[in-house]
């Protein structure tokens, strides 16, 4: 459908009629729908010559394989063939990011849910499409490879990533178990004061000062709530500057008590 779209959208619905259309529909009239289109294997070749921007080669071959493996699934017995369902997702990247644009495939999912029954029925209660949107991009980011991770989503899988305020708040306020570390520094310096999230694509700024909570290593601070990115505990500046005055010793133990507290 998205060669289709690209082709008639740029062009004209006609460049995709096969060249036997008019075949049985030329006593009665028919709707447009019912007139014989071009074969699958033909759509790339048409999109490619009505298209300044050309598919790659690369993404062709793998489109073409993929075509084959599904109609000899379809129409032999041999056990011997598989697909598995990190093939499936891997195309359905594969073909957002050539064919929509790249690591458009968030704002897609997204605006699936918010035309979902449940946003419909509950629109102030928007935040729990981020909680479910991580889960997805959690699921990415698990399968696949650096390379394809950051090509689809942006997000460099090696670099260190931190809770999203706005994607964790949501997975804590729907009783989601995620945690949502896809925020990243941008840029990824020790002095970077923003942080951005490939999930709900908001940035947030952070101030970058040790964290309070016992245990935590964290120096990103979210700027607006006080809150650690690393382990998500508030973060309070009076307690802080109390804390910076303490000896090592006590101030271990303010931690500690702190901690308690806020488990």
């Amino acid at each position: 459908h998205f060669y289709r779209a690209r082709v008639a959208l740029s062009f004209s619905p006609f460049l995709l009629l096969d060249s036997c259309w008019c075949k049985g529909h030329d006593k009665t009239d028919s709707p447009f729908s019912e007139f014989r289109t071009i074969d699958s294997q033909d759509l790339i070749r048409a999109h490619d010559s009505v298209q300044a921007n050309r598919l790659p080669e690369e993404f062709k071959n793998r489109v073409n394989r993929l075509r084959k493996l599904r109609n000899s699934i379809f129409h032999t017995v041999d056990k011997r063939l598989q697909l598995a369902a990190t093939d499936v997702l891997f195309a359905i990247l594969d073909a957002v990011h050539n064919l929509v644009g790249p690591r458009g495939w968030p704002k897609i999912r997204r605006d699936f849910y918010t035309k979902s029954p449940t946003y419909l029925a509950y629109p102030d209660s928007e935040e729990w499409q981020d909680g479910v949107l991580a889960q997805e991009v959690a699921l990415i980011v698990d399968l696949f490879p650096p390379s394809d991770v950051y090509r689809f989503l942006g997000l460099n899988k090696r670099q260190r990533r931190y809770l999203c305020y706005f994607c964790h708040r949501s997975c804590l306020d729907f009783h989601n178990p995620l945690e949502c570390r896809f925020s990243v520094l941008r840029p990824n310096t020790s002095t970077s004061t923003k942080v951005h999230c490939v999930v709900c694509n908001e940035a947030r700024d952070v101030r970058r000062v040790s964290c309070a909570s016992a245990g935590c290593k964290g120096t990103v601070i979210d700027a607006e709530d006080d809150v650690c990115l690393t382990c998500f505990k508030d973060q309070s500046p009076v307690e802080l500057l109390h804390l910076s005055k303490l000896r090592p010793r006590k101030r271990a133990k303010a931690l500690a008590s702190a901690a308690e507290g806020a488990n």
